[in-house]
């Protein structure tokens, strides 16, 4: 049985028509599809670094503060720090309030904040405010300008408003969600 089986595939397939195979065509047809692997392999790389260099800093911890990347010179040993921005512009935007805090300057969060008072009370600093540690261990606020105001140490006298927890989105390393904070309207008193 196997031998007639055999004998009618052999008939068959001596009636099927047979041609040279389109090498180049194939060849051709391999290449895109590799240039078209190789494509989609790019885009998924750039795809993923970019979606890796803004998770993996979230999942860190990392909620915005810190280190900042330098927007002006700073001499070797300086490095500039960004601190919670209010968005509050001094000198052009109106103040909302009359309220005050008072109190010495404190670095936190390993000089990636800085907040004022004994209660360590958070701030909203005004835009464009941002701070600077320095080789010689010191931290310095600066204005929007870069100049100096006032140096960790220093007593400082801040008005501007209070902001309820729910008043703002809680998610700052420097701002933690269950406490009030003070939104800075003004240029910061150095009081001694």
């Amino acid at each position: 049985m196997n031998d007639t089986l055999h004998d009618l595939m052999r008939d068959s397939a001596e009636t099927i028509p047979t041609s040279v195979p389109p090498i180049a065509a194939i060849t051709r047809a391999g290449r895109r599809r590799r240039t078209r692997a190789v494509a989609l392999v790019a885009a998924a790389v750039v795809v993923l670094g970019g979606t890796a260099a803004t998770a993996v800093p979230r999942l860190a911890g990392d909620h915005g503060a810190g280190p900042a990347a330098p927007t002006r010179d700073h001499p070797a040993g300086d490095v500039p720090v960004f601190l919670p921005d209010s968005g509050f512009e001094v000198g052009v935007d109106k103040q909302e309030g009359h309220a005050s805090v008072s109190g010495e300057l404190v670095a936190t969060q390993d000089d990636r904040c800085l907040v004022v008072g004994d209660d360590q009370v958070p701030v909203f600093w005004p835009h464009g405010y941002m701070g600077e540690t320095h080789g010689d261990g010191s931290f310095s606020l600066l204005d929007e300008s870069g100049r100096r105001v006032a140096e960790v140490g220093d007593t400082v006298r801040l008005a501007g408003s209070w902001r309820a927890p729910a008043s703002w989105s809680g998610d700052e390393l420097c701002i933690p969600d269950d406490r009030k904070t003070f939104m800075v309207q003004a240029r910061p008193d150095v009081v001694r």
